[in-house]
């Protein structure tokens, strides 16, 4: 988080050490806050990861192979166009497909439940 006020940035610090270190970070803090937030804003848009943009999918059904008459395997292909123009192009076993949606649903919801938490939820 960046540009929190003084009083904000002291409560909290109080929160997770002693008073003589928190009232000492604090000043620092006050006598130091613009140039830790252009340093931080620079260093934020130097880390920026690429969004996603769009998602295309398909399934694909092997019906048979050289060796083998009847296969009937199917696979998923996802293509993710990035917001940095790349498009990144994967295969997926049925069972690996389902294995991502369950891991992408069970993310969000520990995020959805992070960001509910009484302890990081803060009136402004």
């Amino acid at each position: 988080r960046q540009n929190i006020e003084e009083k904000t940035f002291m409560k909290d610090t109080n929160l997770m050490m002693p008073p003589a270190f928190a009232k000492v970070l604090t000043m620092a803090y006050k006598n130091r806050r613009e140039t830790l937030s252009e340093a931080l804003s620079r260093r934020a848009q130097s880390l920026a990861l690429p969004r996603l943009e769009a998602t295309r999918w398909r399934v694909d059904v092997t019906i048979s192979t050289t060796s083998l008459s009847r296969v009937f395997r199917p696979t998923v292909t996802l293509s993710l166009t990035l917001s940095d123009g790349k498009v990144r192009t994967f295969e997926l076993s049925v069972e690996k497909f389902n294995e991502l949606r369950y891991n992408v649903a069970k993310l969000l919801k520990l995020t959805l439940d992070l960001e509910n938490h009484p302890m990081l939820v803060r009136d402004l």
